[in-house]
């Protein structure tokens, strides 16, 4: 049997003044001898991260012919289960933003980059991780060396960038909100109480998540569900129940497309990525 790869994960809390639009910083670390390929599950989430060592991306197909990225790129939020590749050490440093708040960063559309993964090389950014080698000095059970500096960095750079929160932004995280809270309340319903009709609704949900809002909701749905049922997984149906699934085949069907395995094989021995960022129990 091959030796499991060394990966280690650290999150770190947003200040207070970026708690709003950033669910956490983060530092993944680590080594694989060999090649390691993670699936990449859907959350509905995007992130920033800053690499000195190269992220390989598959897309949709785990047998394509890779790309490599390294430096700052943005992994935006994702329709489907993509596939990454990570080898030898690992040094990344990630910035996690809550749902639709990347563009108040980046100042563009979320459908920018939206199911792939895009360079942020034209853009001045903090010089995040620049100055160490990878996986060099790394203390057993630490994130990266210079994560402190890291966090300042990214702190300062991310104050620097916000832009002041329109109201149709606001609008859209009372609607998030109001549709994760009460699965069978619909679009239309909470689009009418603040007199927008469903086409404003779909700009500003394409605009700020990437996706129109009934396929970012069912994403959402889709994350609370496994979410919930990652501390009992042989309940994961009334779970999904829970949050709006009216038959375990249209709860599986997502899982696979969301996951690329069935519920039970996938909690029994999820990705390494997705135990990280979801807290499921190996």
């Amino acid at each position: 049997m091959l030796p499991k790869p060394d990966i280690r994960y650290e999150e770190f809390p947003a200040p207070d003044a970026l708690s709003a639009y950033v669910e956490c910083f983060w530092a993944l670390t680590g080594s694989s001898d060999g090649l390691l390929q993670e699936v990449l599950v859907t959350g509905g989430r995007a992130e920033l991260i800053f690499s000195n060592t190269p992220l390989l991306w598959y897309g949709i197909n785990r047998k394509s012919r890779p790309k490599a990225f390294t430096g700052a790129f943005v992994v935006g939020q994702r329709s489907r289960v993509n596939y990454v590749g990570l080898r030898g050490p690992l040094d990344f440093f990630g910035i996690r933003f809550r749902y639709g708040c990347m563009p108040l960063f980046l100042k563009r559309s979320a459908e920018w980059y939206s199911n792939t993964i895009t360079p942020l090389s034209a853009m001045r950014l903090p010089p995040i991780g620049r100055d160490r080698t990878p996986g060099a000095g790394a203390v057993p059970g630490a994130c990266s060396p210079g994560s402190v500096e890291d966090l300042r960095l990214a702190e300062e750079w991310l104050r620097g960038c916000l832009l002041e929160p329109p109201e149709e932004w606001q609008i859209l995280q009372e609607l998030i909100r109001q549709l994760s809270a009460e699965p069978d309340v619909t679009i239309g319903a909470l689009a009418e109480k603040y007199d927008w009709n469903y086409k404003r609704v779909e700009r500003v949900f394409c605009k700020y998540t990437g996706f129109p809002p009934r396929t970012f909701m069912k994403i959402l749905r889709f994350r609370y569900a496994v979410e919930r049922a990652a501390e009992r997984p042989e309940t994961y149906t009334g779970a999904a129940h829970q949050m709006g699934y009216y038959d375990q085949s249209h709860f599986i069907r997502d899982f696979r497309r969301y996951t690329s395995d069935k519920p039970s094989s996938f909690y029994r021995n999820p990705p390494a990525i997705a135990a990280f960022i979801y807290k499921l129990k190996k």
